[in-house]
């Protein structure tokens, strides 16, 4: 598929996502690519690879006829998009071997087109928690100065 839009799906409708990175509650893609199989009512995608000008995503899984999913992810933001981040959620990204400009991220993608839920890797989970309390030690030491 080429020129793909993807605008107010539940995933990007999250909260925290619209608040710290809004650019992406608008996606175009310009060309998605995937190996398909039918099996036992499934649709399996073992090799999606999604270009967009901020991201690029990659993914295996499946789909079912009745909208249930369950997608691994990666995510790979471009250098300018990156650029643009505030820095606690840049380091609470990945970094990219080979390319220390680039971030990604991982998650697993489950439940229904409707009600998606989403699971962030561990380790970016203890990145994220470990960068607010940075951040609040810092605020903290500047206050008892």
């Amino acid at each position: 598929m080429t020129n793909v839009g993807a605008h107010n799906i539940p995933l990007q409708k999250n909260l925290l996502l619209l608040l710290v990175i809004p650019k992406l509650s608008v996606m175009n893609f310009s060309r998605i690519t995937s190996d398909f199989a039918l099996g036992n009512g499934k649709l399996y995608t073992p090799n999606c690879k999604a270009k967009a000008i901020r991201l690029i995503l990659n993914s295996n899984g499946w789909v079912s006829a009745d909208g249930k999913l369950s997608e691994n992810v990666e995510g790979v933001f471009s250098k300018e998009f990156v650029s643009c981040l505030p820095s606690i959620v840049k380091n609470s990204l990945l970094s990219v071997e080979g390319d220390k400009d680039k971030r990604s991220f991982k998650c697993a993608i489950s439940g229904t087109f409707k009600n998606p839920q989403c699971k962030v890797d561990e380790r970016i989970q203890r990145r994220a928690v470990n960068n607010v309390f940075d951040v609040i030690g810092k605020g903290l030491g500047k206050l008892f100065k």
